[in-house]
């Protein structure tokens, strides 16, 4: 009976004891979210600072900053200016990054690279990876948008399941479309680019393309209007109106 008493003892103890240090962590979380530090020892909730650098953000739920080295915690990011590493699992947001991981939603001004479940936006990037859909003005290599990858103005290289688009790509592979308004290469099933050098794919249309391997080929300035298997573009004894390379990527497109 003793020894019951005593095991009886230690547990209401034990209990007693995770009952202050639960009381602890959310008067230290409140602290946190209230004053906007970060834990020495990464174990606040929030970490908020409108208007400071801080230097590491290790938080549970949210860290918010002006430039910071690294953030990471559970829900989301944001550093108004720059932030060299950011991992979440909502969002992350910042004006220049070298490196996003999140399952969901990736933002940034100048980026180095993206990794996201969903969707990975950037006006300008290096690298993105993402599951659904990448997005970005100017970039060097998307990789894996299920539904596309778009680059509005030029990409080195897009791989995609869907749809590929950008008006100066060098390289696109997809499986269904590939889109483009002065393109390098594509393979896809159904390729279409006002003027490329090389389109291989079941349909291929273009008003210029030197070198065509399909089951239908469209090259309006080819060789043929349009032929079975090959086509390719001659050039003709009046290239003054052909556009030049140059010419053709300083055009505005409407696409």
């Amino acid at each position: 009976m003793n020894k019951g008493a005593v095991s009886g003892s230690f547990i209401e103890k034990l209990f007693y004891h995770k009952k202050i240090i639960a009381l602890l962590l959310t008067v230290n979380s409140i602290m946190f979210f209230s004053t906007g530090c970060q834990s020495p020892t990464g174990m606040a909730m929030v970490a908020i600072e409108g208007s400071e650098d801080v230097p590491v953000q290790m938080t549970v739920f949210a860290n918010q900053s002006k430039t910071s080295y690294l953030q990471m915690c559970t829900l989301y990011n944001i550093a108004w200016r720059s932030s060299a590493v950011q991992m979440s699992a909502l969002f992350n947001v910042t004006r220049h990054n070298y490196f996003q991981l999140n399952a969901l939603w990736n933002w940034a001004h100048a980026s180095g690279t993206q990794i996201c479940g969903l969707f990975n936006i950037a006006d300008e990037s290096t690298l993105q990876i993402g599951c659904i859909m990448n997005w970005t003005n100017r970039g060097n290599v998307q990789l894996g948008g299920v539904i596309s990858n778009y680059a509005k103005r030029s990409i080195d290289y897009q791989l995609g399941v869907i749809w590929n688009y950008s008006r100066i790509p060098n390289v696109q592979m997809c499986g269904i479309l590939n889109w483009a308004h002065t393109a390098g290469l594509q393979l896809a099933l159904v390729n279409k680019s006002r003027h490329v050098l090389s389109q291989i794919g079941i349909y291929n249309h273009a008003k210029r393309a030197n070198f065509q391997l399909g089951l239908v080929n469209v090259n309006k300035d080819g060789w043929l209007p349009w032929t079975f298997l090959i086509n390719i573009y001659i050039p003709s004894d009046n290239d003054s109106e052909v556009s030049t390379w140059d010419e053709m990527e300083s055009l505005e497109s409407d696409w």
